[in-house]
């Protein structure tokens, strides 16, 4: 969620350090929804649960041209370069920030498929022959946007590729989230419509749809109350990353806002046990001439 305007918003960290999100999210920096089979799993299981379910339902395997479009921290490309090594996958930055982090970690990792660019720099991730396939989780911001992006990814595509998109969603009707507070997903704030499950077959352009699943709401709601569990349990280190950047007068107030913040957002997707707010998962295919 958004800040009150004489707060920075939470995002602007990142523009300094990485610290704050390493404290938060999980052991892969996945910074969205994670999968819960089991409510008891860790946050790194849950992590690691939807990584793989992502990977079953856009239909990946070895050897393929993969692109992910606003990589994050890197979770999803590095999770798909190190279980596909004959693949060759490549990350797209929104940052210079995140950026050096997805490839600090590739060199950790020693992965030498996985390509790093930033977003703005399209001829540094475009492929003449296209690619198997577009990743794009939870990078879509405002459903007046979806057609012409998935336009432009119809272009990046091979004539026989899928585009998988993660998107949070209103499992029956268009809602705008009306929070006040800060939470960590960018892409939940006041005033941007966050699309009904089945918008997106409403969108047949270039690309059509080809199958859609709904992803219980629990399951962010367990994702944003472990990342808050995380930030209260590292308040000390969590406090330090804070005052760097918004100084120490802010600091408490600023804390407890990030706080309300992913509280309000666990809440929100928690409403009728998930049934009301949560993700969808969707592939797109060419269509046919």
């Amino acid at each position: 969620m958004a800040a009150p305007s004489d707060v920075p918003h939470l995002s602007s960290l990142e523009q300094r350090t990485d610290e704050y999100y390493q404290l938060v999210l999980g052991r892969q920096m996945k910074q969205s929804c994670c999968l819960y089979p089991d409510p008891e799993l860790t946050l790194d299981e849950a992590e690691e649960s939807m990584l793989e379910l992502t990977c079953q339902r856009a239909q990946l395997f070895d050897g393929q041209l993969v692109l992910e479009m606003s990589c994050g921290w890197g979770a999803l490309s590095i999770y798909m370069a190190s279980k596909y090594p004959a693949s060759r996958v490549t990350a797209v930055c929104a940052s210079l920030a995140r950026q050096l982090f997805v490839r600090r970690r590739r060199r950790q990792r020693g992965l030498t498929n996985l390509k790093v660019v930033l977003q703005d720099s399209e001829e540094d991730f475009h492929s003449r022959n296209g690619y198997h396939r577009v990743m794009m989780v939870e990078t879509l911001i405002s459903p007046g946007t979806y057609q012409d992006t998935l336009q432009r990814a119809s272009t990046w595509l091979k004539p026989d590729g899928i585009v998988f998109i993660q998107a949070p969603c209103h499992h029956q009707q268009c809602q705008v989230s009306q929070g006040t507070t800060e939470g960590m997903q960018q892409q939940l704030t006041p005033g941007i419509a966050l699309p009904p499950f089945c918008f997106f077959s409403t969108l047949q352009g270039d690309l059509k749809l080809q199958q859609q699943w709904y992803v219980n709401g629990l399951n962010y709601s367990r994702t944003l109350g472990a990342w808050l569990q995380r930030h209260n349990d590292s308040k000390s280190a969590v406090m330090r990353c804070l005052e760097e950047q918004v100084g120490r007068r802010q600091i408490r107030s600023y804390f407890a806002r990030c706080r309300l913040g992913l509280l309000a957002e666990s809440v929100l997707f928690g409403n009728a046990q998930g049934t009301t707010w949560g993700v969808g998962h969707y592939t797109f295919i060419r269509q046919t001439k």
